[in-house]
């Protein structure tokens, strides 16, 4: 019994390694850089300009984090403009609830 319950849990953990193998490094980054793009499009629409040059700023980071990511240079990828952006956005979104009476958290 012990050691079909090893054989298993092999098993189990190979296909665990191989569907991490199965797509690149930057993938994830690819998917927020879409994101980003189309809340950057969405803002612009709106008429919110810089929220929307943040946002595609962020998708651009994103996009160049995820083809650094590709390949395996993952030490390179520079955060600092990102982190600054990404507050700056927030920052847009506690001013458009502030004192509006919401109940989510929004301050």
């Amino acid at each position: 019994m012990k050691y079909l319950l090893a054989g298993v849990l092999a098993f189990a953990l190979s296909g665990v390694s191989m569907a991490e193998g199965s797509g690149k490094g930057g993938d994830e980054f690819r998917n927020t850089a879409a994101r980003y793009a189309a809340q950057a499009q969405q803002a612009r629409a709106k008429g919110q300009h810089e929220k929307a040059r943040a946002y595609s700023r962020m998708a651009a980071i994103k996009r160049n984090a995820a083809s650094l990511a590709d390949k395996g240079r993952w030490s390179e990828i520079d955060w600092s403009e990102y982190h600054r952006l990404s507050a700056e956005v927030a920052g847009y979104k506690g001013k458009a609830h502030k004192g509006k009476g919401h109940s989510k958290g929004y301050k």
